[in-house]
This record gives structure tokens, C-alpha cells and sequence, in this order.
């Protein structure tokens, strides 16, 4: 399995939302390293991967939201190390402002150099701020969406569908798309975190062929078959190419400063190496865990994410779960 990149996460602010299908498992606190350890640290990895491993690419991003009082600080410091987080900013979990502060914020973030920022809707005002566990989320962003096209900021509107919003996304697109200067873009949700939860709200194929034409031209170009039609097909693509993702925590902070970039990459794809040699290949995956006659559409990665979820519960911690953000590592393939 070839390595094309480090990620360190380091999820030191809090969330002011408290989405139910969180696929980070906030619980409205910080669980992070200290913001300056954690910004010390990225310096250190950057500078080490530019000179030991050129190949690799290096990420370093903070969560659970962006609402901090040093998001300016992190933006350049984004674009010291040549992160997409320099000129791209998630907005869902923010506190509430007034308009006249948020028209501020909005300027001092595109000065630093903020081109676009992407805000998620579920669905119309009740359904959204049930989602996203406070009243008032949805009237809140879609004063961030006004704010942003006030300052010049592009806008992303991300939606993710389920069976239970489908006959909104129709509506939402005619709301939206002429404020998403960004583009209005449609995702199914994958079972990570708390979004484990919702597996039965996965739309299916008779869901998706009653869609009009504008709702699935936002889908994208990714490949979207049922399980049924992908078992059916028997082309089960292997990952060869992983993205390691380290969680910062207080805990492990003094162990990552000792051991450095390359044995933190070591010490990575000697864990990942370990768990995908346990893990069975897809197609055996496929004939113990597959449901032939599922309707609900998946993108294979997710699919195949569902088929190892399955078989590491099946041996009840035998197996590294090493797709899961929400522990101290991860891989994504």
C-alpha cells in the first residue's frame, strides 16, 4: 500500500451544533492539544516531510469548527504550509452574531484570503435545526450565505441526502442555487461516527430515479450503484493509495514531538499494514457480508467501508477499526 499523505487533526475548538449524525462524534467540547502545541507540532512535520519524504504531501486542520479567535492566525499559518484550509472555510457550528460582527468576520477571513466557505443544510428550517441540534442553525446560515456574497466570498452549499429530506432537495436547490456561487452540491452520507446510525435512511434506487434531473445533476460524477448492482458486477476496485491521518490529543502529543514525522508514518503504516492483513480481500468481503437483493445506493468506497465495519464488529476488537476519525488514528483509501 503506497502512502501519498500524512493528515494531522488536531480538534482543540469546541462545536457550538450538535448534529445527531456527526460523523466526528462531537460532544460540544474541545478534545484536541492545545492550539499552539498542536500549530508547533504541524511546523515541525512540514518542515520534516518537505526534506525526508518530499513524495508525501502534509495536511494539518482543527476542528470540531473554525470558530476560534485564532482563525486568522490558522489561515496563515494554512498557507505557510501550503494547506487547502488557506483559501477554504467550513462554516457549519460557528456561534451565533449579529449581522454587523459576522459582515466583519466575513471580511477579515476573505482578507486572509478566503475564497470560498461551504455551509451544510439538511433541509428546510425545522428538519435542518433538529439535524443540527439547535434552534435557529437554519435561519443562522442562511445569514452566513448572505454575508458571504455581501463580502465577495464564494459559497458551497453542501446537502446531504437521506430518505428522510429527499422531497426537500428539489426546493433547497430552487432556494439556494443562485446564492451558491460555489455550486449546490447533493452527497450521501457514509457510516462514520454517529452517521452509523443512519444506515437505514441510505436512499435507494427507486428513491434516486424519482428525482428531477436538476437534483441528480448535483451529484457529481461519482459512481453511484446499488449493492445489489455492485455484487451483481463483481468489480470490486482495491485501494492501493492511503491518506494516514493522526488524531492530536493531549494524551499523545509528547509521544508524536519524540518520535517525529517519519515515525509517525511508520508507525501508521505499520498499524494500517497490520489491520488491512487481517481485513479479507473484497470479494471475500463481498460473499460474507453483501446483501444481494439491497436497493440503497453506495459509492464502492463506502460500501466496502460498510463490509469491513461489519466483519471488525464480527471479531469483536481483532481488528484496528483504522477508518474511523473518531480514534487517535485513521486511513482513507
Amino acid at each position: 500500500m503506497e502512502t501519498k499523505s500524512l493528515m494531522l487533526a488536531n480538534y482543540c475548538v469546541p462545536c457550538h451544533a450538535h448534529c445527531r449524525y456527526c460523523l466526528l462524534c462531537s460532544t460540544g467540547k474541545g478534545t484536541g492539544a492545545d492550539y499552539a502545541r498542536g500549530k508547533e507540532l504541524a511546523l515541525d512535520f512540514h518542515r520534516q516531510i518537505r526534506q525526508e519524504r518530499p513524495e508525501l504531501s502534509f495536511g494539518y486542520y482543527i476542528g470540531y469548527c473554525m470558530d476560534t479567535p485564532l482563525l486568522m492566525d490558522y489561515i496563515g499559518f494554512c498557507r505557510q504550509i501550503g494547506s487547502p484550509s488557506a483559501a477554504f472555510l467550513q462554516f457549519n457550528g460557528f456561534r451565533f452574531r449579529p449581522w454587523k460582527e459576522l459582515l466583519v468576520l466575513m471580511e477579515n477571513i476573505r482578507d486572509a484570503g478566503i475564497e470560498m466557505i461551504d455551509v451544510t443544510l439538511y433541509g428546510r428550517e425545522g428538519d435542518h435545526d433538529a439535524f443540527a441540534g439547535r434552534k435557529g442553525d437554519f435561519a443562522w446560515l442562511c445569514t452566513v450565505v448572505c454575508a458571504a456574497n455581501h463580502a465577495g466570498i464564494r459559497v458551497h452549499i453542501s446537502f446531504p441526502i437521506t430518505r428522510e429530506n429527499m422531497g426537500d432537495a428539489g426546493r433547497m436547490i430552487a432556494e439556494f442555487k443562485g446564492l451558491a456561487s460555489g455550486g449546490f452540491g447533493i452527497f450521501l452520507p457514509h457510516s462514520k461516527g454517529r452517521g452509523k446510525s443512519i444506515s437505514h435512511q441510505r436512499i435507494t434506487r427507486r428513491d434516486y430515479d424519482a428525482l428531477n434531473k436538476e437534483v441528480k445533476a448535483c451529484f457529481g460524477k461519482v459512481a453511484l450503484k446499488t449493492e445489489k448492482e455492485w455484487l451483481a458486477e463483481g468489480n470490486f476496485p482495491s485501494p492501493d493509495r492511503r491518506t494516514l491521518t493522526w488524531v492530536l490529543r493531549p494524551e499523545n502529543a509528547d509521544d508524536l514531538e519524540q518520535m517525529g514525522a517519519e515515525g509517525a508514518i511508520r508507525m501508521l503504516e505499520e498499524m494500517d499494514d497490520a489491520a488491512n492483513a487481517q481485513m479479507p480481500a473484497p470479494e471475500e468481503l463481498a460473499e460474507r457480508y453483501g446483501e444481494r437483493d439491497n436497493e440503497q445506493l453506495f459509492r464502492f468506497r463506502d460500501l466496502l467501508l460498510l463490509w469491513k465495519q461489519k466483519h471488525i464488529a464480527r471479531m469483536q476488537g481483532g481488528i484496528r477499526d483504522m477508518n474511523d476519525e473518531t480514534n487517535h488514528f485513521s486511513s482513507h483509501y
